[in-house]
């Protein structure tokens, strides 16, 4: 399937439906790309993290990020500053 407009040429695949083929027509120039679907599982509030084996500093690094959502909050390097 191709779509395409008075700048660029795009080709996808009829099997997929992925994007093969990208054209610039300004200087036909052509790139065949792949292109792959992926998804994110996002983060659900607790550190989702498998602490077992980790030595307590870490431990408490892991769990202070998992309650403010990610953000060092304070934290620089994994350090509390004091």
């Amino acid at each position: 399937m191709v779509v395409e407009n008075a700048f660029i040429r795009l080709l996808y695949s009829t099997s997929t439906g992925r994007l093969t083929s990208l054209q610039r027509k300004d200087t036909n120039l052509q790139m065949n790309v792949t292109q792959d679907l992926l998804y994110y599982h996002s983060f659900n509030g607790s550190s989702g993290v498998n602490t077992t084996g980790m030595d307590e500093e870490t431990k408490r690094g892991v769990i202070q990020v998992g309650r403010n959502g990610g953000r060092e909050g304070g934290r620089e390097g994994g350090r509390e500053e004091s």
